[in-house]
């Protein structure tokens, strides 16, 4: 059953890849992005590359697009989580995933949903746990912004550098990748937030 199901996602993958190059193209990566930040089981990068690979002159504004698109599916999934979280993820993913998702939520904030929004983890899980759990909704947009802006915006930048033969680099190491950019990220995060507080600590004892 498992091997079929793997199967027919790869078929409407390879479906979806296959209007690249189509009028309908821009619209497809919007809707793809959205998605896949609510319910799809289709991630936009794919249709991203080949998009941007087809033509590097605008990869940088398919990137945005791919961003935006996400942001807002994520909206929306977080209101679905606010509103009906429970029901919708239980039907969507195991009691396991939904679990472990809201501790690591609870224990990290943020921090949390900005490496789900970088790296390949279920996104969508983060959005509607975010919800449901009642995250500040500016800080999960700005941390998602963020997040996601890394991911897409580093295939369009390595794609308009290295063109062609970047192509097989991001599609077997996005992953790897992407977690070093989240701990850059996050190092950044914390050096920043050191530094702040010594300042602070230094105009207080002044």
């Amino acid at each position: 059953m498992y091997p079929m199901i793997v199967n027919s996602l790869h078929d409407l993958k390879n479906w979806v890849i296959g209007f690249a190059e189509s009028d309908w193209a821009v619209l497809l990566l919007a809707l793809t992005s959205f998605s896949d930040a609510i319910f799809s089981p289709i991630p936009p990068d794919p249709l991203l590359i080949i998009m941007s690979l087809t033509n590097s002159g605008i990869a940088m504004y398919l990137a945005v697009i791919t961003t935006i698109s996400s942001i807002l599916g994520a909206i929306v999934g977080y209101w679905i989580g606010k509103l009906i979280g429970r029901p919708v993820l239980y039907r969507l993913f195991s009691e396991r995933k939904i679990t472990r998702v809201a501790n690591m939520l609870q224990k990290y904030g943020v921090w949390a949903t900005l490496i789900a929004a970088i790296t390949p983890l279920p996104y969508k899980l983060f959005a509607i746990t975010a919800g449901m759990l009642g995250v500040q909704l500016r800080l999960f947009i700005l941390v998602s912004l963020i997040g996601r802006g890394i991911r897409f915006i580093f295939i369009a930048f390595m794609i308009m550098i290295y063109g062609q033969s970047i192509e097989i680099f991001i599609s077997e190491n996005l992953g790897m990748v992407s977690i070093i950019f989240t701990a850059i990220v996050i190092a950044t995060g914390v050096l920043w937030v050191i530094i702040r507080s010594k300042i602070t600590k230094s105009r207080d004892q002044v």
